[in-house]
């Protein structure tokens, strides 16, 4: 399947459905989704100025690769569900949740990257230190996540940070060929404007490896770190620094530290 604006928009109210073909959206403007786009082992590129997934709006793949990117603007996202595909989401602005505490990404490996805004955001005014109704949710094996102003993701089972490989969809083209297009590859959990990474295992591990070098969890000047495994245990084979944010890890059941952890004033809970 290949919907195109050239110079337009594309809005869908209805489903997209492919057998097992690859399914293609790219417009130079607005993407907007409110129902499914499925294809069983066939790949998704959903490109646009910006994308906007509606709550109950889902892309579905069973195996297949998943590419969304806003070029200039944000990416509301629904669910991206890849089973053992991965996925990759890549924006110039905000990457944020628009279906609440249901999951936003199911897959094997996952890229973020919000060039100058946020992944996922903050919600100060709940009243409960423990829950973040705005942060993304995801259930995937490896994540590796880079932003400006911030990173919150909540995953459901247990995550590795690690290095991660360019992910390749195929663009269906309108003379019936196909490209490959091939994110950048990506490591870590990095901001790099102030921005606090906070990243929460609801059930299982998190594991935090260095990717090609050190550090595996950076942030940049003020920008805390929040590191939390509620049923699990942290295992820190990557260094975890912040400029001069405080760090908090925290698990239920064991902290192994191999790396470093650093900060310049502020404070370190373990």
């Amino acid at each position: 399947v290949l919907l195109q604006a050239t110079s337009g928009s594309i809005d869908l109210n209805g489903d997209v459905v492919s057998g097992s073909g690859h399914i293609t959206l790219v417009t130079n403007n607005e993407l907007d989704t409110a129902l499914k786009i499925t294809t069983t082992g066939g790949s998704v590129l959903l490109q646009a100025s910006s994308i906007t997934m509606g709550a109950a709006s889902e892309v579905t793949t069973s195996g297949g690769n998943i590419a969304a990117n806003a070029i200039s603007g944000d990416i509301a996202l629904g669910q991206l569900n890849a089973g053992t595909g991965s996925v990759s989401i890549a924006a110039q602005g905000n990457i944020t949740d628009a279906n609440g505490t249901s999951l936003n990404v199911q897959s094997n490996q996952l890229t973020l990257r919000s060039e100058a805004g946020r992944i996922g955001g903050s919600d100060t005014t709940n009243g409960t230190p423990d829950v973040n109704t705005n942060a993304i949710d995801t259930q995937v094996t490896t994540l590796a996540a880079r932003a400006a102003v911030g990173i919150y993701i909540q995953e459901s089972d247990g995550v590795t940070i690690d290095r991660i490989d360019p992910i390749t969809v195929q663009q269906v083209r309108f003379n019936s060929t196909q490209t490959a297009v091939a994110s950048s590859g990506l490591e870590d959990l990095t901001t790099t404007s102030n921005g606090p990474i906070k990243l929460v295992s609801n059930a299982g591990d998190i594991v935090v490896n260095a990717g090609s070098s050190q550090p595996g969890v950076s942030t940049n000047g003020t920008g805390a770190v929040l590191l939390q495994a509620n049923a699990g245990s942290i295992d820190l084979n990557g260094d975890v620094v912040s400029g001069s944010g405080h760090i908090t890890v925290v698990a239920s059941n064991e902290l192994d530290v191999a790396g470093k952890i650093t900060t310049t004033g502020g404070s370190v809970l373990l």
